[in-house]
């Protein structure tokens, strides 16, 4: 796959997710990244109701051959986090793919995941399902989101699965477990919301900071005195930020960085000011004292409140083991 240089730009709050964004502000943070030698783009149906891969097609017309571009599918589209059905039927693999395509403005898709496993239809069924699309020459790779050690090597036994894309942070560190099986068979882990959904830059201050229809709203870890707790550790990576010189999300970023080529960081943004604090998390190599300190102020234990709500914690505990 693409040897990006950094990071993937995950495009999901460019469709509303965090609070309204300009068009023209999203289009051209896009530009941007691709201007400064980024390739991956993140997107995927659900983002906006089908609005963000549209978005994306406008960005990358006439830049098609510039970029690798990932999408997914699996969800059933619902306003809030506890209204998504799921749907990982094979009869609805070749429809979601296709009218991505048409959204997205091009005739294959460099990455396509499956954004989430419908418990009630076997893995194996739908990944099969999706290695007809790269028979069909619709998709080049095959992905998954949010899959625990079984259910990947469950899927892996029908078709090559080229990458996990899980949570990854100082904030969400399950898919660690992942990481050796992944290397041995040349498959990568895409981290999404390597900022914690911009909880880790330590701009963010106060639930008051979230707009509202701002889907972090929902999230537990986010919440009344999680919220409290959890940004006590952030106040701690500010001050070893400044000790080092280093901007607060630079040296988030720069500790998920020590995974080497399995690892991939998706980093969202909305302003060409954020991508270029994101690319500026490659420059340091940071202290192994750091980066046991760091380990430890944010071991799992540690960190306050799910991810998730309710419905939607609860089908990722059921695929992550």
């Amino acid at each position: 796959m693409t040897s990006s240089r950094g990071f993937a730009l995950g495009t999901y709050a460019m469709s509303g997710s965090y609070g309204d964004v300009d068009e023209t502000q999203a289009l051209g943070t896009i530009d941007h990244f691709i201007d400064s030698g980024g390739e991956v783009l993140d997107t995927a149906d659900l983002y906006g109701n089908g609005h963000n891969e549209r978005l994306v097609g406008k960005a990358i017309k006439g830049k098609r051959d510039s970029v690798f571009l990932c999408s997914k599918f699996g969800f059933v589209y619902g306003k809030s986090m506890e209204a998504r059905l799921l749907d990982g039927r094979p009869d609805r693999v070749r429809q979601a793919c296709e009218e991505s395509l048409a959204r997205l403005g091009t005739d294959h898709i460099d990455l396509y995941y499956l954004h989430r496993v419908d418990p009630n239809v076997p893995v194996e069924e739908t990944v099969g399902a999706m290695g007809s699309l790269v028979s069909a020459g619709l998709i080049s790779h095959i992905g998954l989101c949010e899959v625990g050690k079984a259910l990947y090597q469950r899927a892996k036994a029908v078709v090559p699965v080229h990458a996990i894309q899980s949570e990854y942070s100082l904030l969400a560190r399950e898919p660690e477990s992942m990481l050796e099986e992944l290397e041995q068979d040349g498959a990568r882990l895409f981290g999404y919301s390597a900022l914690a959904r911009g909880f880790l830059t330590g701009e963010i201050r106060s639930t008051d900071a979230f707009p509202k229809g701002d889907q972090r709203r929902e999230l537990p870890r986010y919440q009344g005195n999680n919220f409290v707790h959890n940004l006590k550790l952030v106040d701690r990576l500010a001050e070893i930020a400044k000790e080092l010189d280093l901007s607060t999300p630079s040296l988030a970023i720069a500790w998920c960085l020590r995974h080497g080529k399995t690892f991939l960081p998706v980093i969202g943004a909305t302003q060409l000011s954020h991508v270029d604090d994101a690319f500026a998390a490659f420059e340091p190599t940071l202290p192994s004292e750091v980066v046991e300190e760091l380990s430890t102020i944010f071991a799992p234990e540690n960190i306050a409140g799910d991810r998730y709500p309710g419905r939607a914690m609860e089908r990722i505990r059921a695929t992550s083991t």
